[in-house]
């Protein structure tokens, strides 16, 4: 398959309304999506891009990701873009988390992430869209979450279906030393 090719949007994809390109009074935009159930967020700046991971039952079908013996966790394997090898994560076996997977109608997902000069992937099992994560936020829903999700997120809060964390990229590149 093409590096190059066109990924699908999901139909209920929320492409949100704000802008993208600074911080405001009122907030940042983040993307929102789901591991095993749990509800992450990943400030939007920080996103290169969303791909569809490679079914195995449908040629040109995404993204392959290829194992590498020796990678620790939470590194699953490799994925090519565009020339360039980037290390993919599974974050879900990494922190503990437990619950059901990808839902039979959705494609799971491979977010690419760039922080710095630093490029990963992070396998989710659904992305939601773009929202808004206010300027300000009371982390009583921090105190909520298990330790693992705690370590590797900057904050949390409240939002419909539970607790939204927002992942500490930079902390999590630095714990899985990608650099």
């Amino acid at each position: 398959m093409s590096d190059d090719t066109e990924q699908p949007v999901p139909a209920d994809f929320d492409w949100g309304g704000g802008d993208l390109s600074e911080e405001s009074d009122a907030g940042f935009d983040v993307l929102r999506f789901s591991i095993r159930g749990q509800a992450f967020a990943v400030e939007a700046t920080l996103v290169r891009e969303i791909l569809a991971l490679s079914n195995a039952n449908a040629v040109g079908s995404g993204v392959e990701i290829t194992h590498v013996p020796g990678l620790k966790a939470p590194i699953r394997g490799v994925a090519m873009l565009r020339r360039q090898a980037v290390a993919v994560l599974d974050l879900a076996d990494w922190i503990g988390l437990e619950g059901s997977g990808t839902p039979s109608d959705f494609t799971p997902r491979i977010l690419v992430i760039e922080h710095e000069r630093l490029v990963a992937g992070i396998l989710a099992d659904a992305v939601a869209g773009f929202e808004l994560w206010p300027a300000r936020v009371e982390n009583d829903a921090k105190q909520t979450l298990s330790a693992p999700i705690l370590d590797i997120s900057s904050a949390a809060r409240w939002a419909p279906g539970g607790v939204l964390a927002l992942l500490d990229i930079p902390a999590i590149l630095e714990k899985v030393a990608i650099r």
